[in-house]
């Protein structure tokens, strides 16, 4: 008999989004830093070298494991 599983796990990042003057509204600010952490994640993703030496972004808290499935063969 054999099992195997599969799990997904959530982990939250913490990233540095960049700066914004006064002259921007929050509501931009708000969409404008969500777009530049979203899109910063996806371009260290891409390069998973540059993830251990980036110093902007950090894993936050526990990862959670959201769900298991497994299945047993025989």
């Amino acid at each position: 008999m054999k099992i195997t599983g599969v799990a997904t796990v959530q982990i939250t990042l913490q990233v540095s989004a960049g700066v914004w003057g006064d002259d921007c509204s929050i509501g931009q600010l708000h969409k404008q830093a969500a777009e530049e952490g979203r899109n910063k994640v996806i371009k260290l993703i891409h390069d998973a070298n540059q993830v251990m030496k980036h110093d902007q972004v950090q894993i936050v808290g526990e990862p959670v494991v959201k769900g298991v499935l497994t299945q047993q063969e025989r």
